[in-house]
C-alpha cells in the first residue's frame, strides 16, 4: 500500500491521519477501521490513535516518543526562563508539549 500516516490533534483528540491515492479498493479498506473518518476540510481519512493503528502504519508507539529524564530537566528549564519572560501559562502549556 501507498499510504501516509502521520499523528495529529483533531478536535483535541490524538487520531491518526492517513492519506493515499483516491482508489475505490483503498477507500474501502481505511473503511475498514474503527473509528475511520473522513475530514472534508483536511482531505484525509483519520483513525483513533491506538497501539493497533500505530503498528499497522508503522508509526513509533507511544510510549517510544516520552522525554528522558535529561529531556524532562531541559524541559522544566526552558519552562522557568518562559515564565521569567512572562509568557501565559496556555504558551508555556503549549511549547511544552510541542517539545514533547
Amino acid at each position: 500500500m501507498n499510504w501516509k500516516a502521520k499523528t495529529i490533534l483533531y478536535k483535541g483528540m490524538p487520531r491518526i491521519a492517513v492519506s493515499f491515492e483516491k482508489k475505490a479498493d483503498l477507500i474501502a479498506q481505511i473503511k475498514t477501521f474503527e473509528g475511520a473518518k473522513w475530514s472534508s476540510s483536511n482531505k484525509y481519512w483519520h483513525l483513533p490513535d491506538t497501539e493497533a493503528n500505530r503498528l499497522y502504519f508503522s508509526l513509533p508507539l507511544a510510549q517510544t516518543l516520552l522525554p528522558n529524564a535529561e529531556g524532562i530537566a531541559s524541559i522544566e528549564t526552558f519552562k522557568r526562563h518562559l515564565l521569567s519572560k512572562r509568557y501565559s501559562p496556555n504558551t508555556i502549556n503549549t511549547y511544552k508539549d510541542a517539545l514533547k
